[in-house]
């Protein structure tokens, strides 16, 4: 199943398809879809060989996620002959029920908290896509390009708190300050070496100014921050 519209992948793919003698389902041949809503709140409306439906919500936040919703329902659409209890109501109730903790994840209620574990710029690219004005805590590698991640989250970056991880792989707080000084001179800025520390003066920046909060710039950064946000803030465990 390919949602894939670029036509160097596709053709990688197709290739490789034919190579294997695989079927292949293509979007815009075999299936059709559209994201609606907005990217906190997104639905799906989806017409394949099997099953249509209209504004069905996505429990993923995104509207990047629609093409994926699209592709996994094409799939289950083309595994239904082989399993009988995998039906149209069931495949709605998947959309709307899917978690995937630290993607988009929305994890506090006051202040507004979501987490993601966008590590390069093109995933800093698509939260500027889907969040409003926002504090952003922020912390990297040492090896990923802090400065373009920066100007990417700039457009929606209220305030930037610079941080870092518990890793020898993490990038030192000071110099993504540096880095921010030099890719958002007009955000205002705060250092924090200890996350714990840059937190819990994040989500007080965020409630004195009636923001949400995105923490985001590293896996290692999601995973510590999300289970502090467990121990201190009263937020859910992670599910799958």
């Amino acid at each position: 199943v390919v949602a894939e519209e670029d036509e160097g992948p596709l053709h990688v793919i197709l290739d490789a398809a034919e190579k294997a003698g695989a079927p292949v389902r293509l979007a815009g041949r075999d299936f059709t879809w559209r994201t609606t809503g907005t990217a906190l709140a997104p639905r799906l409306t989806y017409a394949g060989p099997l099953w249509e439906f209209s504004d069905a919500p996505l429990a993923l936040a995104g509207m990047h996620q629609g093409p994926n919703a699209a592709t996994a329902v094409a799939l289950a659409e083309a595994l239904q002959p082989h399993f009988s209890r995998l039906s149209r109501d069931a495949v709605l109730a998947g959309l709307a029920r899917a978690q995937w903790p630290c993607r988009l994840e929305r994890v506090l209620d006051a202040p507004e908290t979501y987490i993601d574990v966008a590590h390069n710029p093109a995933g800093m690219t698509r939260l500027a896509e889907s969040l409003p004005r926002c504090v952003v805590l922020l912390g990297v590698s040492a090896d990923k390009d802090a400065h373009t991640m920066i100007e990417a989250i700039r457009p929606v970056a209220a305030h930037l708190a610079a941080t870092q991880f518990n890793n020898r792989r993490a990038l030192p707080a000071e110099a993504l300050a540096a880095a921010a000084c030099t890719a958002a001179p007009e955000t205002p800025v705060f250092v924090e070496p200890e996350l714990e520390a840059a937190l819990a003066r994040a989500v007080d920046l965020a409630k004195r100014e009636a923001l949400p909060l995105l923490i985001a710039g590293s896996v290692f950064l999601a995973g510590e921050a999300r289970q502090l946000l467990v121990d201190k803030y009263g937020a859910p465990s992670m599910a799958f």
